[in-house]
């Protein structure tokens, strides 16, 4: 259990380091019920007076305003801008205050992990609202022990609780190391993403699918070489037999032709053809014409 690094009785005002010593943590003219914090000029409101209360391990913080009324809280985890809630020792009302090397000081919410800090928006325009934010930057303070604001008397305000409730888990308060573990935990990543683990069998099996496919893929290639030779051959067959038939069917149709009645008719065409060429001389040469009796052929003389 943490020590008590504040004095109970007395007032405090926070001071962001990205606003200067010119601004301090108020929640502006009181209001019922109360306005959420803000960050206003110093000296403008009696609400720039915070008591920090410590019990079992953590600390409450009470307005001056308001007394034990309320205390600066969250009232969920889905919540990121503190406000005031009625008193009470729930989660979200418990604080954690540690101190850093350079003086300053850093609030976190046992509601929220411990990477979210109370702060400011280092990228805003407008740095007067008050936020749980994860950038280191706007969440360090200055906390000014203000006794003008004078002690704090109530018994109210000076009772511990009975009993509080009790984070699921140990606070661990934000090293200066985180950017290392970050960068070590990007770097086992990219390193288990570069050399994914293997499983043994896994590996034996796709050697033996990769060496089945090589001798499956060199079959189908042999067998289609092959297929496609006896394709080519198959058509050289084919049209060396129906060159073949032609060539026969050719020369039995020419065989098959009537070339002894061919010759012959020739043959008697030409004698016939002289036999009338000797009757015209003969009639030629006798003074009259004789004509033969219908269906005799003269009888040439040897």
């Amino acid at each position: 259990m943490s020590a008590n690094l504040f004095d109970t009785a007395h007032y405090y005002r926070f001071f962001n380091t990205l606003d200067g010593s010119n601004f301090t943590l108020t929640l502006g003219d009181k209001t019922d019920p109360p306005s959420p914090p803000t960050i206003s000029p110093i000296r403008s409101h009696t609400s720039e007076n915070w008591q920090v209360f410590f019990d079992s391990g953590v600390y409450f913080i009470r307005n001056y305003d308001w007394g034990s009324q309320y205390q600066l809280g969250l009232p969920d985890n889905n919540s990121f801008v503190p406000q005031m809630l009625p008193t009470g020792v729930a989660l979200g009302m418990q604080w954690i205050i540690t101190n850093t090397e350079n003086g300053t000081w850093v609030l976190r919410n046992q509601l929220l992990s411990q990477a979210d800090v109370l702060g400011v928006d280092p990228n805003a325009l407008d740095k007067t609202l008050p936020i749980m934010n994860t950038d280191p930057a706007g969440g360090q303070w200055l906390v000014d022990l203000n006794l003008p604001a004078g002690s704090i008397t109530s018994s109210a305000m000076l009772a511990t609780f009975s009993s509080i409730q009790s984070a699921s888990s140990t606070f661990q308060p934000a090293q200066s190391t985180s950017a290392t573990s970050s960068s070590s935990f990007s770097s086992s990543t990219s390193s288990s993403t570069l050399t994914p683990t293997v499983n043994p069998a896994q590996s034996t099996q796709s050697s033996q699918l990769s060496s089945l496919s090589s001798a499956a893929i060199g079959g189908i290639v042999i067998g289609g070489v092959l297929g496609a030779g006896a394709i080519v051959s198959l058509g050289l067959l084919i049209l060396f037999c129906r060159s073949r038939r032609r060539k026969a069917n050719a020369k039995a149709a020419l065989d098959s032709e009537p070339k002894g009645q061919y010759f012959d008719a020739v043959k008697i065409n030409q004698g016939t053809t002289q036999m009338i060429h000797e009757l015209h001389n003969n009639a030629n040469k006798s003074a009259g014409r004789t004509e033969l009796p219908t269906g005799m052929v003269p009888e040439l003389m040897g």
